[in-house]
């Protein structure tokens, strides 16, 4: 995938001193992303020079292209939205589980009005789309804190390993 074919959500956390602070916000992204479909690509807490963590999904019109090649139809603007919550879940997931949010949060707070920028009647939409992200975060606190733990062993998770801790293990042996 190329870099243009992807937005790198959750810079917002600038160079936090607290590992812990990271790994919940760019688990917010990742966990809201891939409940929504977005099949994140990647999380890390790895920093580079001027951010603690980044998450990756990828460009929404490529997300469109992934869904309908698996027979499903989404309109541009509701992946759009799909990819504005879910740059919004890192903050809130550091103030659902910490009780603030630790970084400045200002690259995440710059790409959500870039992106609120395309969508019709965006300024009515934020406080409702807030309250919505806020609402997802609590009910998949347990897979955001889940998430962070590992990325606080091993830094770095793929789409793959994403999915896999936040999708419920479902037991399929037969009694």
């Amino acid at each position: 995938m190329t870099e243009d074919a992807t937005y790198e959500h959750g810079c917002g956390s600038t160079m936090s001193n607290d590992p812990w602070a990271t790994a919940i916000h760019e688990a917010g992204h990742a966990v809201v992303a891939d409940i929504l479909g977005l099949r994140p690509c990647s999380t890390t807490t790895r920093a580079d020079h001027d951010c603690a963590g980044h998450t990756v999904i990828a460009d929404p019109c490529i997300i469109q292209e992934w869904l309908e090649h698996d027979g499903k139809w989404r309109e541009h603007n509701t992946i759009l939205r799909g990819c504005i919550l879910s740059m919004m879940a890192g903050g809130e997931a550091e103030e659902e589980c910490l009780g603030a949010c630790k970084g400045d949060n200002g690259e995440d707070r710059y790409q959500i009005a870039l992106m609120f920028d395309q969508l019709p009647e965006a300024n009515l939409k934020e406080v409702r789309m807030r309250l919505f992200t806020r609402g997802l975060v609590r009910r998949h606190r347990e897979a955001i804190e889940r998430v962070a733990a590992v990325l606080i062993w091993e830094d770095t998770l793929d789409g793959e390993g994403i999915h896999r801790l936040v999708m419920p293990i479902i037991d399929v042996t037969p009694n």
